[in-house]
């Protein structure tokens, strides 16, 4: 069964691609890894909405440092980070 990145209250994301720093002891449980230091998110129709709104807004509020929102159709990758959200 796969497993959401990142898990609050009441919303759960998985990304189509992350990194995470390598923990020097592996956590027990999933909540317990490291948040990750970049998501991908390659647009498609049935996703566009919810990748550009709400996992935007919960991958950076829970303090994933880079957010990628890859569009295939246009060829760009919008690049988000939370210092350049403020």
């Amino acid at each position: 069964m796969a497993k959401s990145v990142i898990q609050t209250e009441g919303s759960q994301a998985e990304p189509d691609l992350m990194v995470r720093k390598r923990p020097r002891i592996l956590p027990e449980k999933w909540p317990e890894m490291p948040i990750p230091i970049l998501v991908v998110e390659v647009l498609s129709a049935i996703t566009r909405r919810r990748d550009q709104v709400q996992k935007r807004a919960l991958y950076l509020r829970n303090g994933v440092a880079e957010y990628w929102i890859v569009n295939r159709w246009d060829r760009t990758i919008d690049v988000l980070r939370p210092d350049a959200m403020m």
